[in-house]
């Protein structure tokens, strides 16, 4: 009885056993296909040509194919590709039962194939791409994996271009593998259908890849999702060249003369190619926009220049970009005033340059300067560097006007009726020299060249944060310099006296140019929130001066942030008030509670404070100490005025080491301004 319970034991261990080998066969033998068979993709674009190209990657691939056949065939037939799978389900030579188990394991194989190529050239692609993962684009590398079709690729055209191709593999595999046709030697079938695959990818890989097989497209496409290429390696169109002035181009790429346009215009160029945030914003703008045209503005040719030259080439190409505008005008009749250039670097002044050059009536509608170049445009008039005057409305952020031997990348002075200097536009946090070491680790060899444009980049990533975070809008606050600022003199939104920073901005026309200021984080999403601190101090101390280092642990309805330091530049030197600014990087909803601490060292002398508010001594003997009665507080983003008294009325007094909490109370005589 137990030998027999036993036996049948084992028939269906060995039963489930033999569908576990299939799939585990079919698996392998797809890994095998797509890490072998991208991985010649990867070196071919990698190498820019110079390690492979279609006869190689074609070839590589039948191989692939021909290995994977040769380790899975004698177990599962090696199929390798839903689609044969299918067809062999139809022609009744596999159950059916069996096909979802072998289409799960050939995409999953695929996915890990995909994992391999990824992680075997990780430092290739780091230095190829700068770091960002885009699937259009010169320096796109998502078609590594998966296939994308060509710009003039119709749906039709590439649907009926699928069917035949795969149509094609079907009929030649049942025709190798047939014995009862002309058939080849038994053991050499993978051989005959590697040599099917180099037919075909030679004959029929020009619209879209002659991918043929669903899992070696779906599984490495599902890879770059999650790999940071994003959403659009699903939904990634691949754009078409517009040339101006050409009877029909715009009939050949879907422009919609009523929905706005906006054009984005690269900067100087060391290498001549275009640059990763460029792709990344203009994918951006089409998410967010979806109803609207974006247009990428390529001058490489006279961008790819010595500085000096580079920078005489910007009013042709901003002249050429006016006679491009006024083509649309004339064959579309497309407004200017729905035109929106944003212009990064040199960029920015090709956008101002353009505005200028447009004849007839009207401006262009905006013009947003990302960090507008600074050399051999700072201190230029209006007319020889982006201006206020160069279309209805026009902003800008200055990220990097930090000079060095009289010179900046960004332009320091202001170019827009609204100019944003996040932290103060001289530099931006994260960028500092010293993260040279974490931008290495992130990008490779290039990360030298990372943490160089880090902060004159960082104007693209803050428009492109204005965007993708709607919700958590950065706000400028008018101002006279960052010193201003950093006093909390400034959160005041009377008047157009803030706003908002990037794509949604309140649109005004103000007389000459204002400048607002702000605080960031290091990372996206940039968003801090702005408070101003009004301390009035009453100094007991015979000193002239004083320079406390102070701590504040704030507790808000939605979160709490504890010992946040504050240091008074100018000392207490008086019985004033005193102003600074509260930054913070997250939300903490409405404030409710603030703990106020005077850093240093709990000595005796505070032990005596101790004994004294027990023992009531006479009032000259109490030692001298800082009164604090009450603490105003301004929420910049909401504009919500507060005002925090000290917890203990009967003890005002603050010393070295102590701490005092203070609640919220209402003295309406008070105002913050």
């Amino acid at each position: 009885m137990t030998k027999k319970a036993g036996k049948s034991l084992k028939e269906k261990v060995t039963l489930k056993n033999n569908l576990l080998k299939e799939a585990l066969a079919e698996l392998l033998g797809t890994l095998i296909l797509v890490a072998l068979g991208c991985g010649c993709v990867a070196q071919a674009v990698l190498s820019k040509g110079t390690m492979g190209g279609a006869a190689t990657i074609s070839v590589g691939f039948a191989m692939a194919v021909t290995l994977g056949v040769y380790v899975a065939g004698g177990i599962s037939g090696g199929h390798i590709n839903p689609a044969v799978s299918f067809a062999m389900c139809l022609t009744g030579k596999m159950k059916w039962a069996k096909l979802p188990v072998y289409v799960l394991a050939q995409y999953l194989g695929a996915f890990l194939g995909s994992a391999v190529v990824f992680g075997i050239n990780y430092d290739a692609l780091i230095f190829y791409t700068g770091g960002s993962f885009t699937v259009k684009g010169p320096n796109a590398t998502a078609h590594i994996f998966a296939t994308y079709p060509q710009e003039y690729l119709s749906l039709a055209n590439g649907f009926a271009d699928q069917m035949m191709s795969t149509a094609f593999l079907i009929l030649g595999v049942f025709a190798i593998l047939d014995t009862d046709n002309l058939g080849v030697p038994k053991g050499l079938e993978p051989i005959a259908i590697g040599l099917l695959i180099i037919l075909l990818t030679s004959s029929m890989a020009l619209n879209s890849g002659c991918a043929m097989n669903p899992a070696r497209d779906l599984g490495p496409r599902l890879f770059t999702y999650l790999a940071g290429w994003g959403s659009e390696v699903f939904t990634a169109e691949q754009g078409c060249l517009i040339e101006p002035h050409q009877e029909g181009a715009l009939q050949q790429c879907p422009f919609n003369a009523s929905l706005p346009l906006v054009m984005v215009i690269h900067g100087w160029s060391v290498d001549r190619r275009l640059e990763g945030w460029i792709w990344k914003l203009a994918e951006e703008l089409k998410i967010q926009l979806p109803h609207s045209n974006v247009v990428i503005t390529d001058w490489l040719s006279l961008a790819h220049a010595h500085y000096p030259v580079a920078v005489q080439n910007t009013r042709d190409v901003g002249r050429e970009i006016a006679r491009f505008l006024e083509w649309l005008e004339e064959t579309v009749q497309f407004h200017r005033s729905n035109a929106h250039l944003v212009g990064y670097s040199l960029g920015a002044h090709v956008a101002g340059f353009a505005g200028s050059s447009m004849r007839g009536n009207g401006k262009i509608g905006r013009i947003t300067g990302l960090d507008p170049a600074g050399p051999l445009f700072e201190g230029m008039s209006p007319t020889d560097r982006l201006s206020p005057d160069d279309a209805d409305f026009v902003d800008a952020i200055h990220t990097f006007t930090q000079q060095h031997m009289g010179l900046s990348v960004g332009i320091k002075q202001p170019v827009a009726h609204f100019d944003f200097y996040p932290n103060g536009g001289t530099f931006q946090p994260g960028c500092h020299i010293m993260h040279v070491y974490n931008h290495i680790v992130q990008y490779g060899i290039t990360g030298l060249t990372q943490t160089v444009k880090c902060a004159h980049e960082r104007s693209v990533h803050l428009f492109i944060d204005s965007l993708r975070y709607s919700q958590k809008q950065i706000t400028g606050y008018s101002c006279k310099n960052m010193q201003m600022f950093d006093k909390g003199r400034c959160l005041d939104c009377r008047a157009h006296r803030c706003n908002t920073l990037g794509y949604h901005i309140r649109k005004a026309r103000v007389p000459g140019s204002q400048r607002f200021f702000l605080k960031t984080q290091p990372q996206m999403p940039f968003k801090v929130y702005h408070y101003q601190f009004k301390i009035h101090f009453i100094h007991e101390f015979q000193e002239p001066r004083i320079d406390p280092t102070f701590t504040i642990s704030l507790t808000g309805n939605k979160d709490d942030v504890e010992n946040l330091s504050i240091t008074l530049i100018e000392g207490i030197t008086q019985n004033k008030t005193y102003t600074f600014l509260v930054p913070l990087d997250i939300d903490i909803g409405e404030l409710m509670m603030i703990k106020l601490k005077w850093e240093g060292t709990a000595i005796w002398e505070n032990i005596w404070d101790t004994v004294q508010t027990i023992i009531p001594w006479r009032k000259g003997d109490r030692r001298p100490g800082l009164i604090v009665t009450s603490i105003r507080v301004k929420a910049g983003e909401t504009q919500q005025k507060m005002t925090f008294c000290s917890q203990r009325v009967d003890n005002l007094h603050l010393y070295p080491g102590h701490e005092k909490m203070f609640v919220r109370c209402e003295v309406s005589s008070q105002k913050l301004k």
